[in-house]
């Protein structure tokens, strides 16, 4: 049994408060057992280094295993000394909208001042309703809202789950349907991760581990590093278990804005590498795929 649980996330207000769900769920499921949240140092804005850090966290042995979003890690797969111990139950994976004057989607006007740290949502926005003017908010989530209700902008989308996550999915005005703005592979799904050889962490998680976010994020997230696609190109992507069978609804994009393209495709649940496979095949054939990777091939 371990004495003292110790789990390594990333030093924001979204993985701090999760990491503290975490050690809750499982201090209630075992009253024995005792955690400690451990924040790794990182330089803001950093996003690699904070992904690094949790591995280093786990090799030099400062922490037992470490709690990511599935949606911002950068690595997929994560390195092989390194497994998933437990997926936990997906959250809701649609972005958010929030207004300060509690205005709906339908109802914004030709030019709304907006704000979103997504730019996968911004594009897609732009397709739905052309005209936002966006405005960059700085800091993390928490200070972005503050700057929203200072006047800094009218409107501010974000991901649905980092606002359940800090328990202020009250404030959305409205949570935009995934036929308009498809989420980031991984989205709403945290990860814990441990050493390969850790059978304990294992099994002190084994109770939160939730299957059918397990196969969903680790379809989209299989998915976009398959389809390999270029910097520019942004890569949207849902999966879904529904009556014996997974579906992937993925979309890509030029990250400067312009054409969405949206494919889907569904199957076995036990067979999603075929899926990834046949996806991806579709999706290297469509003319927004080749309109990146010829980017690339001109420097």
């Amino acid at each position: 049994m371990i004495e003292t649980l110790r789990i390594s996330v990333r030093n924001n207000a979204v993985s701090l408060r999760r990491g503290a769900w975490l050690a809750r769920a499982l201090e209630e499921s075992d009253p024995r057992a005792r955690m400690q949240v451990c924040p790794v140092a990182q330089e803001e804005h950093d996003i690699d280094a904070g992904e690094n850090l949790l591995w280093t966290a786990l090799r030099t042995d400062t922490a037992d295993c470490a709690l990511a979003d599935a949606s911002t890690l950068k690595t997929w797969p994560p390195p092989p000394w390194v497994r998933a111990v437990a997926f936990l139950a997906r959250m809701n994976p649609r972005f958010a909208l929030l207004h300060r004057s509690s205005v709906r989607f339908s109802d914004l006007p030709a030019a709304p001042r907006l704000s979103t740290s997504s730019g996968l949502a911004r594009v897609q926005f732009d397709n739905a309703k052309p005209g936002a003017e966006w405005v960059e908010l700085s800091g993390d989530l928490p200070t972005r809202l503050h700057k929203l209700h200072l006047g800094h902008a009218d409107g501010v989308i974000e991901p649905a789950s980092d606002l359940l996550t800090l328990g202020i999915a009250e404030d959305a005005i409205e949570f935009l349907s995934t036929d308009m703005l498809l989420p980031a592979p991984g989205q709403g799904v945290w990860v814990v991760f441990s050493l390969s050889d850790r059978t304990d962490v294992a099994q002190a998680l084994r109770g939160l581990d939730d299957r059918k976010a397990g196969i969903c994020a680790k379809t989209e997230r299989t998915f976009a590093a398959r389809l390999d696609a270029p910097a520019y190109c942004l890569v949207g992507a849902r999966a879904w278990v529904q009556t014996k069978r997974l579906t992937l609804d993925a979309c890509i994009m030029p990250a400067e804005g312009g054409v969405v393209q949206r494919l889907s495709i569904s199957g076995a649940p036990e067979q999603p590498e075929e899926l990834v496979a046949g996806l991806v095949d579709m999706f290297r054939q469509q003319s927004v795929f080749r309109q990146c990777r010829g980017k690339v091939d001109r420097g």
